[in-house]
């Protein structure tokens, strides 16, 4: 049990420190700290607590590692001994460098059932900032199976978005027939990131989703990837759809989308009686006019 509450609190302290170090931290003097020094020093759990000043300075050095640390850093993390706080600490700071040496142990580890789960979110998030394709296999297989974990799924599906290309897309086409509605607004939302044209047509069908946050990120993923000839389309659901939440999702798109097409449907909502409405098409209207 009190090992238990020791681990509870040490994973509070760090949590606080992801938080505040990059509001307080900046100025820190730590620049004559080795990065050895500073994993070690946070791997007992008594020294978060002891010094949490000190804590926040190790934090730091990690946060501040660079190219040419990811050999420490990739050492420290495929290290089980490796405290679980430290290990998370250096696979995002693996991924903000996009470290491409790092792929196989972030691919290990995404895959490792055994793992903690909360390191595997960390690893599977960088491996998209990696744009690692090698990672594609991996994340596939843990988007694809409904009975993984919710949220490794949705992390996974943006990695895939972040990676790009064909396989990535072929992979996250699946997902837009889940059952979890999340997924399918995932889904959406990674391949809006890739902007491959030739899945227009699987957005459309979206269009018809149960789910009015999937059916607005449909919208809004057509004005970022499709073309004039999704325009009437977007169209006649801004006339038969009485949401505001939709209409505001197409006038957006029809900004995105730009054109005398969409200018001329946007002008018909710039004096609506309702403010929300107003004000999105006429910021549609001032966006289209700045892209010209």
């Amino acid at each position: 049990m009190k090992r238990t509450q020791l681990l509870k609190k040490s994973l509070f302290i760090l949590a606080l420190i992801l938080i505040c170090v990059p509001l307080i931290s900046q100025n820190q003097d730590t620049d004559n700290i080795k990065l050895e020094d500073a994993i070690n020093y946070l791997n007992p759990a008594e020294n978060l607590e002891a010094d949490q000043s000190r804590t926040f300075e190790m934090v730091n050095v990690i946060r501040k590692a660079t190219i040419e640390d990811v050999p420490i850093l990739i050492k420290a993390l495929e290290n089980s001994s490796t405290r679980l706080e430290v290990r998370i600490l250096i696979a995002i700071q693996l991924g903000k460098l996009e470290a491409k040496d790092a792929g196989p142990v972030l691919i290990k580890i995404t895959e490792n059932k055994r793992e903690n789960i909360d390191l595997r979110y960390k690893t599977a998030r960088a491996l998209g900032y990696l744009k690692d394709q090698k990672a594609i296999p991996v994340l596939s297989s843990i988007f694809k199976d409904s009975n993984n974990d919710r949220h490794l799924r949705i992390v996974s599906a943006l990695a895939l978005g972040d990676i790009g290309g064909e396989k990535a897309t072929s992979s996250l086409l699946c997902g837009l027939k889940d059952s979890d509605y999340l997924i399918r607004f995932k889904t959406i939302q990674s391949l809006e990131k890739i902007k491959n044209p030739l899945i227009i047509k699987e957005l459309e069908n979206m269009l018809n989703d149960s789910n009015r946050f999937v059916k607005a990120r449909a919208i809004h993923a057509l004005g970022k990837i499709g073309d004039e000839s999704v325009i009437p389309i977007i169209h006649n659901i801004l006339k038969s759809d009485d949401s505001d939440f939709i209409h505001i999702a197409c006038l957006t798109a029809l900004g995105s989308l730009g054109g005398s097409e969409a200018e001329k449907i946007l002008e018909q909502y710039v004096n609506d009686p309702s403010n929300i409405i107003k004000l999105n098409a006429n910021s549609s209207l001032d966006q289209i006019k700045k892209d010209k």
